[in-house]
């Protein structure tokens, strides 16, 4: 798999290092971390990572699903490649088609290294046509 500019979001330092240990120590993206303290979306774009990873915390649901939509109802960002990482089960298996059509993998929690690096890969691996003429523009400089 080619490597990466993955962000990920959450409000938790611990857990942002381990997402750091994994997908930039571990397999060689790039990681970008963030804070849910993230007030609008210029941070997303002023990284333009080609993966977003929402890590949704416990306490504050809300959240991780607020900017998931705001992510996906702002064009510019709207088709970038989201892996949504939630301990709502119920509500994951509710929106499950809905949330696929939307080129959103969601990994329930707790979940195991294999199971984030598989979801990372699928999520790149199944992203929208206009994302593929991104990366290939980048790479190319």
């Amino acid at each position: 798999m080619e490597k990466l500019k993955i962000m990920v979001i959450n409000d938790s330092e611990e857990v942002l290092a381990l997402f750091q240990d994994i997908l930039q120590n571990e397999e060689g993206h790039e990681v970008v971390l963030c804070s849910y303290r993230i007030r609008d979306l210029d941070e997303i774009r002023a990284q333009n990572p080609d993966l977003l990873i929402l890590d949704q915390v416990y306490g504050n649901e809300s959240a991780g699903w607020k900017l998931m939509q705001k992510v996906r109802m702002t064009r510019d960002l709207a088709q970038l490649p989201m892996v949504f990482c939630t301990t709502d089960l119920r509500r994951a298996q509710e929106l499950e088609g809905h949330l696929a059509a939307m080129s959103v993998i969601t990994v329930i929690k707790p979940f195991t290294i294999e199971t984030l690096i598989s979801a990372v890969e699928q999520t790149w691996k199944n992203r929208p046509a206009s994302m593929e003429a991104k990366a290939s523009s980048s790479s190319d400089d």
